[in-house]
Protein backbone atom coordinates (compact mmCIF):
# COMPACT_ATOMS: atom_id res chain seq x y z
CA UNK A 1 0.00 0.00 0.00
CA UNK A 2 1.30 3.47 -0.88
CA UNK A 3 2.12 5.74 2.04
CA UNK A 4 3.79 8.58 0.11
CA UNK A 5 3.65 9.83 -3.47
CA UNK A 6 5.64 12.34 -5.49
CA UNK A 7 4.89 13.24 -9.14
CA UNK A 8 6.88 15.62 -11.32
CA UNK A 9 6.26 16.68 -14.94
CA UNK A 10 3.61 14.03 -15.63
CA UNK A 11 1.15 15.34 -18.25
CA UNK A 12 -0.43 18.52 -16.79
CA UNK A 13 0.93 17.83 -13.29
CA UNK A 14 3.91 20.09 -12.66
CA UNK A 15 4.67 18.81 -9.16
CA UNK A 16 2.59 17.06 -6.51
CA UNK A 17 3.68 15.65 -3.15
CA UNK A 18 1.36 13.69 -0.87
CA UNK A 19 3.06 12.83 2.39
CA UNK A 20 0.45 10.61 4.06
CA UNK A 21 -1.96 8.57 1.98
CA UNK A 22 -4.98 6.96 3.60
CA UNK A 23 -6.99 3.79 3.12
CA UNK A 24 -9.45 5.75 0.97
CA UNK A 25 -8.10 8.69 -1.01
CA UNK A 26 -10.63 10.99 -2.65
CA UNK A 27 -9.35 13.32 -5.38
CA UNK A 28 -11.72 16.18 -6.24
CA UNK A 29 -11.51 18.84 -8.90
CA UNK A 30 -13.01 20.18 -12.13
CA UNK A 31 -12.60 18.43 -15.46
CA UNK A 32 -9.09 18.75 -16.83
CA UNK A 33 -7.60 19.54 -13.42
CA UNK A 34 -5.29 16.49 -13.37
CA UNK A 35 -7.32 13.91 -11.42
CA UNK A 36 -6.96 11.16 -14.03
CA UNK A 37 -3.30 12.09 -14.60
CA UNK A 38 -2.59 11.50 -10.91
CA UNK A 39 -4.11 8.01 -11.13
CA UNK A 40 -2.27 7.38 -14.39
CA UNK A 41 1.03 8.26 -12.70
CA UNK A 42 0.38 5.73 -9.93
CA UNK A 43 -0.38 3.04 -12.51
CA UNK A 44 2.74 3.95 -14.50
CA UNK A 45 4.88 3.59 -11.37
CA UNK A 46 3.93 -0.09 -11.13
CA UNK A 47 3.59 -0.96 -14.82
CA UNK A 48 5.98 1.37 -16.63
CA UNK A 49 3.17 2.44 -18.98
CA UNK A 50 -0.14 4.26 -19.01
CA UNK A 51 -3.54 2.61 -18.54
CA UNK A 52 -4.93 4.69 -21.39
CA UNK A 53 -5.55 3.05 -24.75
CA UNK A 54 -5.07 6.32 -26.64
CA UNK A 55 -2.77 9.16 -25.67
CA UNK A 56 -0.55 6.98 -23.52
CA UNK A 57 2.53 7.04 -25.73
CA UNK A 58 5.88 7.73 -24.13
CA UNK A 59 6.26 11.36 -25.25
CA UNK A 60 2.64 12.19 -24.32
CA UNK A 61 3.23 11.40 -20.65
CA UNK A 62 6.02 13.93 -20.20
CA UNK A 63 4.94 17.53 -19.61
CA UNK A 64 5.54 19.80 -22.60
CA UNK A 65 7.98 21.97 -20.63
CA UNK A 66 10.10 19.04 -19.36
CA UNK A 67 12.47 16.45 -20.76
CA UNK A 68 11.52 13.69 -18.35
CA UNK A 69 8.87 12.73 -15.83
CA UNK A 70 9.43 11.37 -12.34
CA UNK A 71 7.10 9.30 -10.18
CA UNK A 72 8.21 8.22 -6.72
CA UNK A 73 6.28 6.23 -4.17
CA UNK A 74 6.85 4.59 -0.81
CA UNK A 75 4.97 1.33 -0.32
CA UNK A 76 4.48 -0.58 2.91
CA UNK A 77 4.88 -4.31 2.34
CA UNK A 78 6.22 -7.52 3.78
CA UNK A 79 9.79 -8.72 3.62
CA UNK A 80 10.53 -11.29 0.93
CA UNK A 81 11.51 -13.73 3.68
CA UNK A 82 7.95 -13.58 4.94
CA UNK A 83 6.53 -14.67 1.59
CA UNK A 84 9.15 -17.40 1.25
CA UNK A 85 8.27 -18.73 4.69
CA UNK A 86 4.59 -18.90 3.73
CA UNK A 87 5.47 -20.86 0.61
CA UNK A 88 7.58 -23.24 2.72
CA UNK A 89 4.62 -23.95 5.02
CA UNK A 90 5.83 -22.11 8.12
CA UNK A 91 3.05 -21.49 10.66
CA UNK A 92 1.28 -18.13 10.34
CA UNK A 93 2.10 -17.06 13.91
CA UNK A 94 5.82 -17.32 13.21
CA UNK A 95 5.53 -15.62 9.82
CA UNK A 96 3.58 -12.71 11.26
CA UNK A 97 6.37 -11.97 13.73
CA UNK A 98 8.48 -10.65 10.87
CA UNK A 99 8.35 -6.88 10.53
CA UNK A 100 6.94 -4.89 7.65
CA UNK A 101 9.29 -3.03 5.35
CA UNK A 102 9.05 0.25 3.43
CA UNK A 103 9.83 -0.07 -0.28
CA UNK A 104 11.02 3.10 -2.03
CA UNK A 105 10.14 2.93 -5.71
CA UNK A 106 11.21 5.51 -8.27
CA UNK A 107 10.51 5.74 -12.00
CA UNK A 108 11.76 8.22 -14.57
CA UNK A 109 10.81 8.30 -18.23
CA UNK A 110 12.39 10.60 -20.80
CA UNK A 111 10.67 12.12 -23.79
CA UNK A 112 12.69 9.73 -25.97
CA UNK A 113 11.26 6.74 -24.12
CA UNK A 114 14.17 5.79 -21.87
CA UNK A 115 12.73 4.34 -18.66
CA UNK A 116 14.61 3.85 -15.42
CA UNK A 117 13.16 2.13 -12.36
CA UNK A 118 14.75 1.77 -8.95
CA UNK A 119 13.71 0.09 -5.73
CA UNK A 120 15.45 1.14 -2.55
CA UNK A 121 18.18 2.77 -4.63
CA UNK A 122 18.97 -0.30 -6.75
CA UNK A 123 18.10 -0.60 -10.44
CA UNK A 124 15.25 -2.98 -11.18
CA UNK A 125 16.02 -5.55 -13.89
CA UNK A 126 12.48 -6.80 -14.44
CA UNK A 127 9.39 -4.62 -14.20
CA UNK A 128 7.47 -7.64 -12.88
CA UNK A 129 9.31 -7.12 -9.56
CA UNK A 130 7.41 -3.84 -9.07
CA UNK A 131 4.15 -5.13 -10.52
CA UNK A 132 4.23 -8.00 -8.04
CA UNK A 133 5.10 -5.70 -5.15
CA UNK A 134 2.41 -3.15 -6.00
CA UNK A 135 -0.70 -4.87 -7.41
CA UNK A 136 -3.02 -2.32 -9.04
CA UNK A 137 -6.51 -2.70 -10.44
CA UNK A 138 -7.62 0.30 -12.49
CA UNK A 139 -11.13 1.04 -13.74
CA UNK A 140 -11.42 3.89 -16.21
CA UNK A 141 -13.12 4.68 -19.52
CA UNK A 142 -10.83 2.31 -21.45
CA UNK A 143 -11.82 -0.62 -19.24
CA UNK A 144 -14.84 -1.08 -21.53
CA UNK A 145 -12.37 -2.82 -23.86
CA UNK A 146 -12.57 -5.76 -21.48
CA UNK A 147 -16.02 -6.48 -22.95
CA UNK A 148 -15.92 -4.89 -26.40
CA UNK A 149 -12.25 -5.27 -27.29
CA UNK A 150 -10.28 -8.17 -28.81
CA UNK A 151 -9.53 -11.42 -26.93
CA UNK A 152 -6.14 -10.04 -25.87
CA UNK A 153 -7.93 -7.72 -23.41
CA UNK A 154 -9.65 -10.64 -21.67
CA UNK A 155 -6.50 -12.78 -21.71
CA UNK A 156 -4.67 -9.92 -19.97
CA UNK A 157 -7.48 -9.72 -17.42
CA UNK A 158 -7.16 -13.43 -16.61
CA UNK A 159 -3.35 -13.44 -16.72
CA UNK A 160 -3.19 -10.58 -14.18
CA UNK A 161 -5.03 -12.77 -11.70
CA UNK A 162 -2.93 -15.85 -12.42
CA UNK A 163 0.28 -13.81 -12.13
CA UNK A 164 -0.64 -12.65 -8.62
CA UNK A 165 -1.92 -16.06 -7.48
CA UNK A 166 0.39 -18.64 -9.06
CA UNK A 167 4.01 -18.07 -8.05
CA UNK A 168 5.58 -19.77 -11.11
CA UNK A 169 3.30 -18.26 -13.73
CA UNK A 170 5.64 -15.56 -15.02
CA UNK A 171 8.36 -18.16 -15.67
CA UNK A 172 5.85 -20.43 -17.42
CA UNK A 173 4.75 -17.51 -19.62
CA UNK A 174 8.35 -16.82 -20.63
CA UNK A 175 8.90 -20.49 -21.49
CA UNK A 176 5.74 -20.57 -23.60
CA UNK A 177 6.59 -17.29 -25.37
CA UNK A 178 10.06 -18.59 -26.25
CA UNK A 179 8.71 -21.87 -27.63
CA UNK A 180 6.02 -20.04 -29.60
CA UNK A 181 8.55 -17.63 -31.13
CA UNK A 182 10.84 -20.52 -32.14
CA UNK A 183 7.99 -22.54 -33.66
CA UNK A 184 6.65 -19.55 -35.58
CA UNK A 185 10.14 -18.80 -36.93
CA UNK A 186 10.40 -22.38 -38.21
CA UNK A 187 6.92 -22.17 -39.72
CA UNK A 188 7.84 -18.96 -41.56
CA UNK A 189 11.06 -20.57 -42.73
CA UNK A 190 9.10 -23.58 -43.95
CA UNK A 191 6.66 -21.32 -45.78
CA UNK A 192 9.52 -19.46 -47.51
CA UNK A 193 11.23 -22.71 -48.52
CA UNK A 194 7.96 -23.97 -49.91
CA UNK A 195 7.74 -20.84 -52.05
CA UNK A 196 11.33 -21.20 -53.20
CA UNK A 197 10.67 -24.80 -54.23
CA UNK A 198 8.28 -23.45 -56.85
CA UNK A 199 10.96 -21.28 -58.48
CA UNK A 200 13.81 -22.08 -60.79
CA UNK A 201 16.24 -21.56 -57.93
CA UNK A 202 15.16 -24.85 -56.42
CA UNK A 203 16.40 -26.66 -59.51
CA UNK A 204 19.97 -25.67 -58.57
CA UNK A 205 19.72 -27.66 -55.33
CA UNK A 206 20.30 -31.38 -55.49
CA UNK A 207 17.46 -33.65 -54.30
CA UNK A 208 19.73 -34.79 -51.47
CA UNK A 209 20.24 -31.22 -50.17
CA UNK A 210 16.55 -30.46 -50.50
CA UNK A 211 15.66 -33.60 -48.55
CA UNK A 212 18.26 -32.82 -45.86
CA UNK A 213 17.03 -29.23 -45.39
CA UNK A 214 13.41 -30.34 -45.22
CA UNK A 215 14.27 -33.06 -42.71
CA UNK A 216 16.14 -30.58 -40.49
CA UNK A 217 13.21 -28.16 -40.42
CA UNK A 218 10.73 -30.93 -39.61
CA UNK A 219 12.98 -32.27 -36.86
CA UNK A 220 13.36 -28.85 -35.23
CA UNK A 221 9.66 -28.19 -35.67
CA UNK A 222 8.82 -31.39 -33.81
CA UNK A 223 11.13 -30.39 -30.93
CA UNK A 224 9.55 -26.96 -30.53
CA UNK A 225 6.05 -28.33 -30.98
CA UNK A 226 6.62 -30.62 -28.01
CA UNK A 227 8.12 -27.76 -25.97
CA UNK A 228 5.20 -25.50 -26.88
CA UNK A 229 2.66 -28.18 -25.96
CA UNK A 230 4.29 -28.82 -22.58
CA UNK A 231 4.47 -25.11 -21.68
CA UNK A 232 1.01 -24.45 -23.10
CA UNK A 233 -0.65 -27.19 -21.08
CA UNK A 234 0.87 -25.73 -17.91
CA UNK A 235 -0.47 -22.26 -18.75
CA UNK A 236 -3.88 -23.66 -19.55
CA UNK A 237 -4.06 -25.61 -16.28
CA UNK A 238 -3.21 -22.54 -14.21
CA UNK A 239 -5.61 -20.35 -16.15
CA UNK A 240 -8.47 -22.83 -15.80
CA UNK A 241 -7.93 -23.16 -12.06
CA UNK A 242 -7.88 -19.41 -11.49
CA UNK A 243 -10.78 -18.88 -13.90
CA UNK A 244 -12.89 -21.31 -11.87
CA UNK A 245 -12.23 -19.27 -8.75
CA UNK A 246 -12.73 -15.94 -10.50
CA UNK A 247 -16.06 -17.20 -11.83
CA UNK A 248 -17.16 -18.04 -8.30
CA UNK A 249 -16.28 -14.54 -7.08
CA UNK A 250 -17.94 -13.02 -10.15
CA UNK A 251 -21.26 -14.67 -9.31
CA UNK A 252 -21.13 -13.30 -5.76
CA UNK A 253 -20.26 -9.75 -6.84
CA UNK A 254 -22.80 -9.74 -9.68
CA UNK A 255 -25.55 -10.67 -7.27
CA UNK A 256 -24.46 -8.03 -4.73
CA UNK A 257 -24.64 -5.17 -7.26
CA UNK A 258 -27.98 -6.16 -8.76
CA UNK A 259 -26.98 -8.05 -11.91
CA UNK A 260 -28.48 -11.41 -10.94
CA UNK A 261 -31.57 -10.87 -13.15
CA UNK A 262 -29.38 -10.88 -16.28
CA UNK A 263 -28.15 -14.46 -15.75
CA UNK A 264 -24.60 -13.38 -16.59
CA UNK A 265 -22.22 -16.21 -17.34
CA UNK A 266 -18.47 -16.48 -17.91
CA UNK A 267 -17.09 -19.22 -20.14
CA UNK A 268 -13.45 -20.13 -20.71
CA UNK A 269 -12.14 -20.82 -24.23
CA UNK A 270 -8.67 -22.25 -23.99
CA UNK A 271 -7.59 -21.74 -27.62
CA UNK A 272 -7.92 -25.22 -29.10
CA UNK A 273 -10.42 -28.09 -29.27
CA UNK A 274 -11.52 -28.97 -25.73
CA UNK A 275 -11.60 -32.68 -26.68
CA UNK A 276 -7.94 -32.73 -27.75
CA UNK A 277 -4.64 -32.28 -25.95
CA UNK A 278 -2.43 -29.48 -27.19
CA UNK A 279 0.26 -31.57 -28.89
CA UNK A 280 -2.41 -33.37 -30.96
CA UNK A 281 -4.02 -30.05 -31.88
CA UNK A 282 -0.65 -28.60 -32.93
CA UNK A 283 0.17 -31.63 -35.06
CA UNK A 284 -3.27 -31.55 -36.68
CA UNK A 285 -2.86 -27.88 -37.62
CA UNK A 286 0.78 -28.14 -38.72
CA UNK A 287 0.04 -28.10 -42.45
CA UNK A 288 -2.21 -25.06 -42.17
CA UNK A 289 0.26 -23.35 -39.80
CA UNK A 290 3.13 -23.98 -42.22
CA UNK A 291 1.17 -22.37 -45.07
CA UNK A 292 0.27 -19.35 -42.91
CA UNK A 293 3.62 -19.03 -41.16
CA UNK A 294 2.29 -18.91 -37.59
CA UNK A 295 0.78 -21.12 -34.87
CA UNK A 296 -3.02 -20.99 -35.04
CA UNK A 297 -3.93 -22.95 -31.89
CA UNK A 298 -2.79 -22.73 -28.28
CA UNK A 299 -3.14 -20.64 -25.10
CA UNK A 300 -2.23 -17.48 -27.05
CA UNK A 301 -5.71 -17.82 -28.62
CA UNK A 302 -7.47 -18.09 -25.26
CA UNK A 303 -10.59 -15.99 -24.62
CA UNK A 304 -13.30 -15.45 -22.02
CA UNK A 305 -16.89 -14.98 -23.17
CA UNK A 306 -19.31 -12.91 -21.08
CA UNK A 307 -22.90 -13.74 -22.04
CA UNK A 308 -26.43 -13.12 -20.79
CA UNK A 309 -29.62 -15.11 -21.33
CA UNK A 310 -32.39 -13.54 -23.43
CA UNK A 311 -35.50 -15.51 -24.41
CA UNK A 312 -33.76 -18.75 -23.62
CA UNK A 313 -30.70 -17.94 -25.75
CA UNK A 314 -27.27 -16.78 -24.70
CA UNK A 315 -26.00 -13.55 -26.23
CA UNK A 316 -22.75 -11.64 -25.81
CA UNK A 317 -23.25 -9.05 -23.06
CA UNK A 318 -21.56 -6.34 -25.10
CA UNK A 319 -24.17 -6.67 -27.85
CA UNK A 320 -27.34 -6.21 -25.78
CA UNK A 321 -26.61 -4.44 -22.48
CA UNK A 322 -26.78 -0.68 -21.95
CA UNK A 323 -23.62 1.29 -21.20
CA UNK A 324 -24.56 1.58 -17.53
CA UNK A 325 -25.16 -2.17 -17.32
CA UNK A 326 -21.86 -2.83 -19.09
CA UNK A 327 -20.07 -0.62 -16.58
CA UNK A 328 -21.58 -2.61 -13.72
CA UNK A 329 -20.48 -5.83 -15.43
CA UNK A 330 -16.94 -4.46 -15.70
CA UNK A 331 -17.02 -3.62 -12.00
CA UNK A 332 -18.17 -7.17 -11.27
CA UNK A 333 -15.23 -8.57 -13.25
CA UNK A 334 -12.64 -6.27 -11.70
CA UNK A 335 -13.93 -6.65 -8.15
CA UNK A 336 -13.84 -10.42 -8.66
CA UNK A 337 -10.11 -10.03 -9.27
CA UNK A 338 -9.79 -7.93 -6.15
CA UNK A 339 -11.76 -10.38 -4.01
CA UNK A 340 -9.68 -13.29 -5.29
CA UNK A 341 -6.37 -11.55 -4.57
CA UNK A 342 -7.50 -10.50 -1.11
CA UNK A 343 -8.18 -14.04 0.06
CA UNK A 344 -11.58 -14.80 -1.38
CA UNK A 345 -10.65 -18.44 -2.03
CA UNK A 346 -9.18 -19.35 1.33
CA UNK A 347 -12.23 -21.42 2.26
CA UNK A 348 -12.24 -23.47 -0.90
CA UNK A 349 -9.68 -26.13 -1.73
CA UNK A 350 -7.69 -26.34 -4.93
CA UNK A 351 -7.43 -29.46 -7.04
CA UNK A 352 -4.63 -31.05 -9.00
CA UNK A 353 -0.82 -30.92 -9.10
CA UNK A 354 -0.51 -30.26 -5.39
CA UNK A 355 -1.45 -26.61 -5.90
CA UNK A 356 -3.91 -26.30 -3.02
CA UNK A 357 -1.57 -25.28 -0.21
CA UNK A 358 0.81 -23.24 -2.34
CA UNK A 359 -1.92 -21.11 -3.90
CA UNK A 360 -3.68 -20.48 -0.61
CA UNK A 361 -0.41 -19.31 0.98
CA UNK A 362 0.41 -17.10 -1.98
CA UNK A 363 -2.97 -15.44 -1.83
CA UNK A 364 -2.51 -14.74 1.85
CA UNK A 365 0.84 -13.22 0.95
CA UNK A 366 -0.95 -11.05 -1.61
CA UNK A 367 -3.40 -9.95 1.08
CA UNK A 368 -0.51 -8.88 3.31
CA UNK A 369 1.01 -6.83 0.49
CA UNK A 370 -2.31 -5.13 -0.22
CA UNK A 371 -3.80 -3.99 -3.50
CA UNK A 372 -4.45 -0.54 -4.96
CA UNK A 373 -7.81 0.14 -6.58
CA UNK A 374 -7.95 3.15 -8.93
CA UNK A 375 -11.50 4.29 -9.72
CA UNK A 376 -11.53 7.03 -12.35
CA UNK A 377 -14.86 8.90 -12.63
CA UNK A 378 -16.69 6.12 -10.78
CA UNK A 379 -19.96 8.07 -10.49
CA UNK A 380 -20.49 8.38 -14.24
CA UNK A 381 -23.53 6.40 -15.47
CA UNK A 382 -24.22 4.88 -12.03
CA UNK A 383 -27.03 5.89 -9.67
CA UNK A 384 -26.49 6.38 -5.90
CA UNK A 385 -27.89 2.93 -5.07
CA UNK A 386 -25.38 1.18 -7.34
CA UNK A 387 -22.55 3.34 -6.04
CA UNK A 388 -23.39 2.42 -2.47
CA UNK A 389 -23.49 -1.28 -3.39
CA UNK A 390 -20.01 -1.00 -4.92
CA UNK A 391 -18.72 0.84 -1.87
CA UNK A 392 -20.14 -1.86 0.41
CA UNK A 393 -18.31 -4.63 -1.45
CA UNK A 394 -14.96 -2.81 -1.58
CA UNK A 395 -15.07 -1.58 2.03
CA UNK A 396 -15.60 -5.16 3.25
CA UNK A 397 -12.31 -6.34 1.69
CA UNK A 398 -9.19 -6.12 3.82
CA UNK A 399 -5.89 -4.79 2.55
CA UNK A 400 -7.36 -2.61 -0.21
CA UNK A 401 -6.23 0.97 -0.71
CA UNK A 402 -8.77 2.98 -2.72
CA UNK A 403 -8.17 5.98 -4.96
CA UNK A 404 -11.38 7.51 -6.28
CA UNK A 405 -12.01 10.80 -8.07
CA UNK A 406 -14.89 13.04 -9.05
CA UNK A 407 -15.83 16.61 -9.76
CA UNK A 408 -17.70 17.09 -6.47
CA UNK A 409 -17.91 15.38 -3.11
CA UNK A 410 -21.69 15.10 -3.40
CA UNK A 411 -21.40 12.75 -6.40
CA UNK A 412 -19.26 10.36 -4.33
CA UNK A 413 -21.20 10.52 -1.07
CA UNK A 414 -23.16 7.29 -1.72
CA UNK A 415 -19.98 5.42 -2.64
CA UNK A 416 -18.12 6.66 0.45
CA UNK A 417 -20.95 5.96 2.93
CA UNK A 418 -20.00 2.27 3.55
CA UNK A 419 -16.37 3.26 4.22
CA UNK A 420 -17.50 5.89 6.72
CA UNK A 421 -19.78 3.35 8.40
CA UNK A 422 -16.75 1.09 8.94
CA UNK A 423 -14.71 4.04 10.30
CA UNK A 424 -12.05 3.58 7.62
CA UNK A 425 -9.55 6.39 7.16
CA UNK A 426 -10.63 8.75 4.37
CA UNK A 427 -8.57 11.67 3.05
CA UNK A 428 -9.71 14.22 0.51
CA UNK A 429 -7.48 16.12 -1.89
CA UNK A 430 -8.37 18.95 -4.25
CA UNK A 431 -6.57 19.25 -7.58
CA UNK A 432 -6.59 22.36 -9.77
CA UNK A 433 -4.41 23.03 -12.78
CA UNK A 434 -2.20 20.05 -11.96
CA UNK A 435 -1.52 21.12 -8.38
CA UNK A 436 -2.89 20.19 -4.96
CA UNK A 437 -4.93 22.85 -3.22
Amino acid sequence: MLSRLYINSFRNISEITIEELATVNVVLGPNGAGKTSLFEAIFTLAHGRSFRRFGGKRDALVSLSAEQLIVYGEAIGVKQERLSMREAGVADDKVNNLSWVRHKIGLSKSRLGETRIKRNGAAVKRLSEITELLPIIAINADTFDLLSGPPQERRSFLDWSVFHVEHSYKDDVRAFARALAQRNALLRSSAREGAVDQTKESARLSPKRLFSAEKTVKSELAIWTDALAHAGERLDFQRREVFRLLNREFKKVSSAIGLESFSLSLSYRRGWDAKSDLVSALCASEEVDAARGFTSVGPHRCDIQITIEIDGQRRLARDVMSRGQLKLTIFALKLSQLSLLQGGIENEGRHGQGGEKESRDLIRGGESRGCLLLLDDVAAELDPKKLQALGAIISALKGVQVFVNGTTEVLLSSFLAPFEARSLQIKKFHVEHGCLR
